[in-house]
């Protein structure tokens, strides 16, 4: 992000840091109420450990699944390491919802000892 983007970042809220293309693990933990996470990965890697309250669909699904996403709500997008959100955070962008790539996916979201939950659906929104 730009020294500007930066400045006004913190002028004006963590929510200005939507018109990035990727977010970091911290930021969306800070923001968690005010946005969507969703976690594209398959659902085995869903199960050993994913993000309390990130909505699972796996990215195979997603294009089929755009419609139960809130469009009016910013979305972050989550997966192992930041490279299938990259794509999926595109495709989401392509269809006009404010989406954004955690860097670094659910690997920089365990370092930064956040928490993770495991199993199926405890604690999530489960699979659509």
């Amino acid at each position: 992000m730009s020294t500007f983007r930066r400045i006004l970042a913190r002028v004006l809220g963590s929510r200005y840091s939507a018109t990035s293309t990727s977010i970091r693990a911290t930021e969306v933990a800070d923001d968690f109420a005010n946005l969507q996470l969703i976690d594209v990965r398959e659902p085995d890697e869903w199960k050993a450990g994913h993000v309390a309250g990130a909505i699972h669909i796996p990215l195979g699904r997603l294009q089929h699944s755009i419609g139960s996403i809130d469009a009016g709500r910013r979305v972050a997008v989550i997966c192992r390491s930041g490279v299938r959100s990259k794509g999926a955070a595109r495709l989401l962008r392509g269809h006009s919802i404010d989406a954004a790539s955690v860097r670094g996916g659910m690997l920089a979201w365990a370092r930064a000892g956040l928490p993770v939950v495991r199993g199926t659906s405890a604690g999530g929104r489960g699979q659509r």
